[in-house]
């Protein structure tokens, strides 16, 4: 389940959040990921990368969903995508990788 408060995190998830979140975390068969922006790989990547490490710090999330991710590949984006996977993958004990195709 995507979660996405802001266009992506807050500082501190307000007690709506809190008190929802924990329950979705309860279930076995839901996956929390925060929701992160990168438009279209123009957004800077400190800003991306901090928005993961925002959702690292929140309570029951598994991992990160990129939107507005290009949809051709080039070298620049391929190096873009890359560098913002590792930055989950450092955050986020299980992560379901990107698949470049």
């Amino acid at each position: 389940m995507i979660i996405n408060p802001a266009n992506g995190p807050t500082q501190t998830p307000d007690e709506n959040y809190q008190r929802e979140i924990s329950k979705l975390a309860g279930f076995t068969n839901i996956q929390l990921l925060g929701y992160v922006r990168t438009n279209y790989t123009q957004r800077p990547i400190d800003n991306v990368l901090a928005d993961v490490t925002t959702w690292s710090t929140w309570s029951g999330f598994q991992g990160i969903f990129f939107d507005e991710t290009p949809n051709s590949y080039t070298d620049d984006i391929g190096t873009y995508l890359s560098t913002i996977d590792a930055g989950v993958g450092k955050s986020f004990a299980f992560v379901s990788r990107l698949k470049f195709i």
